[in-house]
């Protein structure tokens, strides 16, 4: 089953942005910080996996806690590199845009916005995995 309501040109749109986690796992590997670099790659097979055809099954399942396990693992790795404070506020902004989005998906049962919500999503994560992956 696809993901409810949701149509190829707005999954297109979030498979699109699963793309820009390649960068910051690129620029980790680049700066010799590879468990960061694993942790973010993992993110970008598991969302390129998902939203290729997104269904509510082992692929969905797969990609939340692959991105769950990455978060735990960026809080320690922030707070490993005294970047604690400026990490955890970007990834609340995107933790809250997240949310947000939920509820404009299965509450409003508005999926444009739902669509470019999550893109945003993508996009300020990863403000906070370039942060990680500087020196």
């Amino acid at each position: 089953m696809y993901l409810l309501n949701m149509i190829p040109e707005q999954y297109n749109i979030l498979w699109a942005s699963s793309w820009i986690a390649l960068y910051p796992t690129l620029l980790s590997i680049y700066n010799k910080k590879f468990g960061l670099s694993i942790a973010t790659g993992s993110v970008v097979v598991t969302s390129l996996l998902y939203w290729r055809k997104p269904e509510n099954n082992w692929k969905r399942i797969l990609d939340v806690n692959v991105v769950k396990l990455c978060l735990l693992y960026q809080i320690y790795s922030a707070y490993n590199q005294n970047k604690l404070l400026i990490f955890t506020g970007i990834d609340t902004i995107s933790i809250i845009l997240f949310y947000y989005g939920y509820y404009r998906y299965y509450i409003k049962k508005h999926y444009w916005s739902y669509t470019y919500i999550h893109f945003t999503f993508h996009f300020i994560a990863n403000i906070g995995n370039f942060y990680l992956a500087l020196n």
